[in-house]
């Protein structure tokens, strides 16, 4: 093969997998986001129990919960709506400089409308993950019967 043969080859791969990584992208860009309502939360914890076990954890040993379902129940401390999203901030604990955020999904938004900093409230959605906050996605309300 020549020299000029080899370089086309060798655009023509560059450009099939940037295409390919362009494509994917996209897609994962895309995606729709998952639907809570209708999911069993795997655990349920209070939000001072979830934000305590993610503090004990090694950081090589912090990944039970993550990307599943979690039931939460904690005391509302914040309600924010930024472009049309919901995020709830739920109170850490006594002396807890931590939170767990919980970024609601979009049919929440009339339930959300109806809350108040300072209610105990019952939530469910997906673990993302943990820095100084607790992360869930996809958010959704759920009723106090989950947890008793």
């Amino acid at each position: 093969m020549g020299v000029k043969t080899k370089i086309a080859i060798s655009i023509l791969l560059i450009l099939f997998l940037a295409g390919f990584t362009l494509y994917s992208f996209l897609n994962l860009a895309n995606a729709p986001d998952v639907d809570t309502l209708d999911l069993e939360p795997e655990v349920q914890l209070r939000a001072e129990e979830l934000i305590s076990y993610f503090k004990l954890q090694k950081r090589d040993d912090d990944s039970y919960y993550l990307e599943k379902v979690v039931g939460i129940k904690g005391v509302l401390n914040d309600v924010n709506n930024i472009n049309n999203r919901y995020t709830l901030i739920l109170d850490g604990g006594r002396d807890e400089p931590s939170s767990i955020i919980c970024d609601m999904q979009a049919n929440q938004s009339e339930n959300v409308k109806k809350l108040k900093p300072g209610d105990t409230i019952f939530l469910k959605g997906v673990l993302k993950g943990f820095l100084k906050d607790v992360i869930l996605l996809n958010c959704v309300m759920t009723n106090k019967e989950l947890y008793d």
